[in-house]
């Protein structure tokens, strides 16, 4: 068990803001880490909260693990489409970084566990309709390949240089703060925009939706809850288990909005080799069902999801109404 301080990378992003809040909240002296130092002002990040340094810095990063008993490391790009435009730069991102983060908790000489973000995505197209940390790897854009690259890395090194390690794999992460381009936030954003039917992409695309809190909760447990002593290297997936459809999702949100707008199918776009490079998404990387299956992580941590969609939805629309007052 880890009872001493949790560094955080990553801390000024979706997740990363609520696992430095939630470790604020149990006492546990968070070391934020809010992203390179020529991005400063990018976020919304209070000084008194966040570092902003480079992860390539190693000296650096050297210094501000020290002290910690444990880190948390969710820093890099989290889009998968814009993955496309600089693939080189994503894998870069998140294998070169992982590898980095873990060889200076290495050298920190305090740091005795690692906990890795990694995704769903690693999974690729899925060939069960749960999907158990087990299923083969196949990641299907330089995202995901950034992610496959951080996991092997992180255990490789952890395995030689004795570390405690926890990969965890989020499945469809949404919250307050959710980005603008993300499925739940444009939904929500369009449904309070009004003016007209509700156009969503692929009605029947099924996605394991889990809050944001949820998620910061599985990370906070991965980074101090005991392991079992055959448990040193853990992959858990964070997800709940249950999916939901974009039709079913874009109802919650029009119910949440307190709208009435008809729900329409967005006629199908072709995507081009240009688009991928300029950084769309193609179809081929995106499966119509991925959700996952949450036992390994409520045996190994303790944890288990608690905030519905229904609710959760209610307060993303809460806080986007707030916001355009």
């Amino acid at each position: 068990m880890v009872t001493g301080p949790v560094a955080v990378t990553g801390a000024a992003g979706l997740i990363g803001h609520a696992v430095h809040a939630q470790l604020v909240a149990a006492g546990r002296d968070p070391r934020g880490h809010a992203g390179p130092a020529r991005l400063r002002g990018v976020e919304p990040a209070p000084a008194e909260q966040y570092v902003w340094g480079d992860l390539t810095d190693q000296d650096w990063l050297v210094d501000r693990l020290a002290g910690a008993e444990a880190v948390v490391h969710l820093a890099g790009p989290s889009s998968v489409a814009a993955s496309f435009a600089d693939p080189a730069g994503a894998v870069a991102a998140h294998a070169g970084g992982t590898a980095a983060v873990v060889r200076a908790a290495a050298l920190s000489g305090t740091v005795r566990r690692v906990v890795v973000a990694s995704s769903a995505e690693v999974y690729g197209i899925p060939r069960t309709d749960l999907v158990g940390e087990e299923h083969p790897l196949d990641p299907l854009s330089p995202y995901a390949a950034g992610k496959v690259g951080a996991e092997a890395a992180a255990r490789s090194l952890a395995l030689a240089l004795g570390l405690e390690l926890v990969v965890l794999r989020p499945f469809a992460v949404y919250g307050e703060r959710s980005p603008a381009w993300s499925l739940v936030a444009s939904c929500v954003r369009r449904a309070l925009a009004g003016g007209g039917p509700l156009t969503m992409t692929s009605l029947d695309r099924v996605r394991d939706l889990v809050h944001v809190d949820d998620v910061a909760a599985a990370f906070v447990a991965a980074a101090t809850a005991p392991l079992g002593d055959d448990a040193a290297i853990t992959t858990c997936n964070v997800c709940t288990g249950v999916g939901t459809r974009v039709d079913d999702l874009a109802r919650t949100v029009l119910a949440a909005a307190g709208s009435a707008e008809p729900i329409e199918q967005a006629e199908p776009q072709p995507v081009t080799a240009a688009d991928v490079l300029a950084g769309r998404r193609p179809p081929s990387s995106d499966p119509m069902r991925l959700v996952g299956d949450p036992a390994r992580a409520r045996a190994a941590l303790g944890w288990q999801p608690r905030v519905s969609v229904a609710d959760g939805i209610a307060r993303v629309v809460a806080h986007v109404r707030a916001q355009a007052v």
